[in-house]
């Protein structure tokens, strides 16, 4: 298992920054209403792609397009419990209990793909823990989110979303997954 440690700011209806940092990688993602980068600061690598939309738009069309959402995408959008309702199949509310100093409810959420216990703050309705087990994958593997330190008062300006390469960074192409695709069964027919 990975532990990483992930910092996300966003300004609706357009500007979101992530920066997610573990032991073997650093990345971020930055997106404005215009562009959508991805940086590799280890590997010193990043990416932009024309992105004009809105963070809920973004997150369906990096989907479509590219085959990947940022991690915790979901807890960005707009209606982040109405967008997961929708992979909801049964959900109940198995009882509180502190996560921290916050008295929570626990939710126990059943999905096609993945079952799940979220917690949220019982005053504020802020999610505080989510627990995740993708269970139509070999090993039933499990995602473990704590929240802390959200400020829905925090000031912020373009420039927090604005990406500056770092010095020497190497910029490559974001293939979107069509293209991907057609690349992989190329080079499959040269190898075979």
């Amino acid at each position: 298992p990975e532990d990483a440690k992930v910092k996300v700011r966003v300004q609706r209806p357009n500007h979101i920054a992530a920066e997610s940092t573990s032991r073997d990688s650093a990345r971020s993602f930055y997106a404005n209403g215009q562009t959508a980068t991805l940086v590799d600061r280890r590997m010193n690598l990043y990416a932009t792609v024309p992105m004009k939309t809105s963070i809920d738009g973004l997150v369906a069309r990096l989907d479509d397009r590219f085959g990947f959402t940022p991690p915790l995408a979901e807890f960005a959008l707009s209606d982040p419990y109405k967008e997961m309702s929708k992979q909801i199949r049964k959900s109940s509310v198995a009882g509180t209990e502190k996560i921290g100093w916050t008295e929570c409810y626990r939710l126990a959420l059943v999905g096609d793909m993945a079952d799940a216990d979220l917690w949220v703050g019982v005053k504020d309705h802020l999610p505080r823990r989510l627990i995740a087990t993708f269970k139509k994958h070999e090993g039933q593997p499990q995602l473990r989110v704590d929240f802390s330190g959200w400020n829905l008062a925090a000031s912020a300006s373009d420039k927090d979303f604005a990406f500056v390469p770092p010095k020497g960074a190497q910029k490559i192409d974001m293939i979107p997954t069509a293209e991907a695709g057609k690349i992989k069964r190329k080079t499959s027919r040269k190898t075979n």
